[in-house]
């Protein structure tokens, strides 16, 4: 069994954050005599979180009662603590710490769908002058993922396995995208896991994709790769609350799929790209529905990989008002 220094000693941390117990309460308001209710929202500076955003600018959420207020964080890991700590109230994760925390009973319930691997500009690259020129080459390479044990690392071990590399040759160290170009350059590692905006900052620098789109070859090319979670605790006190979250989101999610060109937009606003930069970006894709087919897949990858020693459990980790 591999053993991660990240991944699973941040959900240890998570337990015994549980263990201590939390003020989850809502932030502001129950909603009852048309009083708003503010919820704070943990939120994650990259693409995939745009639709969210849009939504809160286009009054969707508003339109359902909700003052949403978003806390930016740099790690599913933080965000979930502050979830569980009621320092907010619903967040934001990729899909398989989602998984492990289930597994590990940490009390977090998916309420929302994230991410889809339509337009997902995911990919392994190297720099522009790598001898690196195709999977097989990535063995024995150092690989930079922003997480341990994440669904960045488990869409990477597939598709070398499944390319016909040896997945156990990897070297996999943990880098915020932030730092990936700047590490790439550097030769601190010889390829990296990115996403947009930091993708296309790297294709304009030369660089290139061995991978081009892991995440669809694990998930299909409409797959879901990340969700939107709130405490059991908070769920079971302000369900009302969550079926309003869950509506104003899909009605957000499915908006931004429909108006790319304001999705990207939006980009300069909480990154640190420019317009011009943001134009030349594919726009995301988000998913209208929780896919429980994804889940279920990584569910089973993650047994396979030695992620975790049995499957989690996507049944037990969606909430009934997201399916």
């Amino acid at each position: 069994m591999r053993k991660f220094t990240g991944g699973a000693l941040a959900i240890a941390g998570l337990l015994a954050l549980t263990a201590c117990g939390g003020n989850v309460q809502p932030a502001g308001g129950d909603g009852t005599d048309g009083e708003a209710v503010t919820i704070k929202v943990g939120v994650i500076p990259v693409a995939t979180t745009t639709s969210l955003r849009l939504g809160v600018e286009k009054g969707f959420f508003e339109d359902e009662g909700l003052n949403v207020e978003l806390q930016e964080g740099q790690s599913g890991s933080a965000i979930t603590a502050s979830v569980l700590s009621g320092e907010a109230q619903i967040g934001f994760a990729s899909a398989v710490p989602l998984l492990q925390a289930q597994l590990r009973g940490v009390p977090v319930q998916i309420v929302g769908p994230g991410g889809s691997t339509a337009n997902h500009k995911e990919s392994v690259m190297v720099a522009s002058g790598s001898a690196i020129q195709d999977i097989e080459d990535l063995e024995g390479k150092t690989v930079g993922v922003v997480a341990l044990g994440a669904i960045d690392e488990l869409a990477t071990r597939t598709a070398v396995r499944e390319g016909g590399g040896d997945d156990s040759k990897l070297k996999l160290v943990s880098i915020p995208f932030a730092d990936m170009p700047s590490s790439l350059e550097k030769g601190i590692v010889d390829a990296v896991v990115v996403l947009d905006p930091f993708y296309t900052a790297l294709v304009g620098k030369g660089a290139r994709a061995i991978i081009p789109e892991p995440m669809q070859d694990m998930l299909g090319s409409d797959g879901m790769t990340s969700a939107y979670f709130a405490s059991k605790d908070y769920l079971g006190k302000n369900a009302d609350v969550l079926d309003r979250f869950h509506r104003a989101l899909v009605k957000s999610n499915k908006y931004a799929n429909e108006h790319p060109d304001e999705v990207v937009e939006m980009l300069p606003k909480f990154t640190n790209i420019t317009s011009e930069v943001a134009g030349s970006l594919t726009p995301a894709k988000y998913s209208t529905t929780v896919n429980m087919d994804s889940l279920e897949r990584m569910s089973k990858l993650m047994v396979e990989f030695s992620f975790v020693d049995k499957a989690p459990s996507p049944d037990a980790l969606v909430a009934r008002l997201a399916r």
